[in-house]
């Protein structure tokens, strides 16, 4: 039972680091991905927001 406990705590750090780590890499591509996309940084903007609150709600 304690092995299974370690796993359910490690799975749960690593789903705890996910958010700050995309945050991280995905904020300096901003303007990069509205170039790409053809698209103004609010319409990326948006999709930062969407990501959060996708999140927020998991």
């Amino acid at each position: 039972m304690n092995k299974k406990m370690g796993i359910v705590v490690l799975v749960l750090s690593l789903l705890a680091a996910l958010e700050p780590l995309s945050i991280d890499l995905y904020l300096p591509a901003f303007t990069d991905i509205a170039d790409s996309l053809q698209v103004s940084l609010s319409e990326v903007q948006i999709s930062l927001s969407i990501f959060l609150a996708g999140f927020a709600l998991g």
